[in-house]
């Protein structure tokens, strides 16, 4: 079912895990800087579902290797 949320993103987005979605909304290409609500957002997310702090970690370490290797800053 489509809502309002969910068309928020492009489909291929909407395919990708919610720890992804989170991390892929705190460091945004075109701002500069973090987007502070959304990193609050992520901390509670990850103190609140302890057994998904590796996945976290993992793809913010996956992000930032890519980041490096296109040499993009963020």
């Amino acid at each position: 079912m489509l809502t309002s949320a969910n068309l928020r993103y492009p489909l291929h987005r909407r395919l990708q895990a919610h720890h992804a979605l989170l991390v892929i909304n705190c460091f945004p290409v075109k701002d500069s800087g973090l987007n502070t609500a959304d990193v609050s957002y992520l901390i509670f997310y990850v103190t609140s579902r302890p057994h998904k702090l590796p996945k976290v970690a993992s793809y913010m370490e996956h992000k930032l290797m890519e980041d490096v290797k296109n040499r993009r800053s963020r």
